[in-house]
């Protein structure tokens, strides 16, 4: 259940919203939450620093956990201003992970979801300009180049 401790005195919403690092078992990860401009609920995103494919995060019914689109849920405890704890757990397993956060150093909590400081990493490997080997078809020498997933020949 997505909680805070009698320590915390914020709102819960308010003690969430920033931008994250910590670990999910072994796993590195990067996490953000923000309120949506339009349901004006809680909602979040994460993504293993390793793979950087950002994950959603999204209030349950009762909102007091987050789910994954992908069949998982989180639980988190704010430990202060500045940390959570909690759990992943696999829908219809037992398997289960610790996860520990802290609120990402010279951030605040109106840093959400679309800052630089979260999606940088992302977008640093996305926007790699990749090229191939040359290759010569005919009297012209090619390369193949890709960037963010599109390939062409120049």
């Amino acid at each position: 259940m997505l909680a805070f401790t009698a320590a915390s005195a914020a709102p819960l919403n308010d003690h969430l919203r920033g931008v994250w690092s910590g670990t999910l078992g072994a796993a590195k990860v990067m996490a953000c939450f923000g309120i949506h401009p339009v349901r004006q609920e809680v909602g979040g995103s994460y993504y293993d620093t390793k793979y950087q494919e950002p994950l959603a995060l999204s209030p349950t019914d009762d909102k007091q956990a987050f789910k994954e689109l992908v069949g998982a849920s989180w639980t988190l405890v704010a430990n202060g201003s500045n940390a959570l704890s909690g759990s992943w757990r696999k829908e219809e397993s037992e398997q289960q992970m610790s996860v520990h956060l802290t609120r990402m150093p010279g951030t605040a909590p109106s840093d959400n979801c679309g800052s630089d400081v979260y999606l940088q990493p992302v977008l640093d490997r996305v926007m790699q300009m990749r090229s191939g080997e040359s290759t010569q078809p005919g009297e012209r020498r090619y390369r193949p180049l890709s960037l963010a997933g599109c390939s062409w020949w120049s």
